[in-house]
């Protein structure tokens, strides 16, 4: 326990992380992998991968991929270092396993990188649907204000032609009502005319 506790060797973090790297980095020599800092040197197709990449287990690791991808690489190194009575890391990790932790730290690192990005995708996702939805409101909102009014239009419209069918009609009654008056004015007047002849 104390040795489990002591390294990653229980996780095989720095191990995975050497045999199944993918290079990014392009180089010409050692040196332009910084190998003090990140354990790496330069390979024959001038990219920059970990120390023990090119070892027998990480080849037969990647040749295997397929299975790793359920556990076989697991499998094949906790053999050297879960297993055993005196566990030992694999060759390619170096005196006291340096090179393997320092490739585990990474992988977590890598690891703690990816949950951020994809934190920080949920959370761009969540506010897309809320502007989403904000803007669905807006919409609709628009669109009730627009039925109002036009609601409202219509009802004082109808209300105006009401007006104006009502005073038409008082227009006319007072037409009527003058005509009646002015033929009874005549009626008299003619009345009047005959009783002075």
């Amino acid at each position: 326990m104390d040795f489990a506790a002591i390294t990653d060797h229980s996780e095989q973090l720095g191990e995975a992380n050497i045999c199944t790297f993918e290079a990014t980095q392009t180089c010409t020599d050692d040196s332009n992998c910084h190998p003090t800092l990140t354990g790496q040197r330069c390979f024959a197709d001038g990219m920059c991968r970990p120390v023990g990449y090119d070892s027998t287990t990480c080849v037969e690791v990647r040749d295997e991929l397929s299975r790793l991808r359920t556990g076989f690489f697991v499998g094949v190194v906790a053999g050297l270092e879960n297993v055993s009575e005196n566990p030992t890391r694999p060759p390619f990790c170096g005196m006291h396993g340096s090179i393997c932790t320092q490739q585990a730290k990474k992988k977590k690192k890598k690891k703690k990188i990816k949950k951020k990005k994809k934190k920080k995708k949920k959370k761009k996702k969540k506010k897309k649907k809320k502007k989403k939805k904000k803007d669905k409101n807006k919409k609709n909102k628009k669109k009730k204000e627009k039925k109002q009014k036009k609601k409202k239009k219509k009802k004082k419209n109808k209300k105006k032609k009401k007006k104006e069918k009502k005073k038409k009609k008082k227009k006319k009654k007072k037409k009527k009502k003058k005509k009646k008056k002015k033929k009874k004015k005549k009626k008299k007047e003619k009345k009047k005319k005959k009783k002075k002849k």
